[in-house]
């Protein structure tokens, strides 16, 4: 992955101010790791028709604060990391 970002960025327009890139690096180390033998295939939504089946993580014990923002209409969850670390998803 090391480069692709800059390399996708070169296109875009100037008169862009924002654009969120569905990127993410990071090299924190969950508080809660996964089990691997706890993958298994679930549906995915792509949208309200459309479905597929794909690999999914699962653990009940495993953190995470989850709610909705009414201003951003959007969900946001909270997966904690090492070292007093968060990373934050909008969804």
């Amino acid at each position: 992955m090391k480069g692709k970002l800059a390399r996708s960025t070169k296109e875009i327009p100037d008169e862009i101010s924002i654009l969120l890139l569905g990127v993410a690096h990071f090299k924190g180390q969950w508080v809660t790791k996964f089990d691997s033998r706890k993958t298994s295939l679930e549906d995915f939504h792509l949208d309200e028709e459309r479905t597929v089946r794909v690999p999914m993580m699962s653990d009940p014990k495993a953190v995470l604060r989850y709610g909705l923002d009414s201003d951003l209409s959007c969900k946001i969850a909270q997966l904690p990391l090492t070292g007093s670390t968060s990373i934050i998803f909008f969804l």
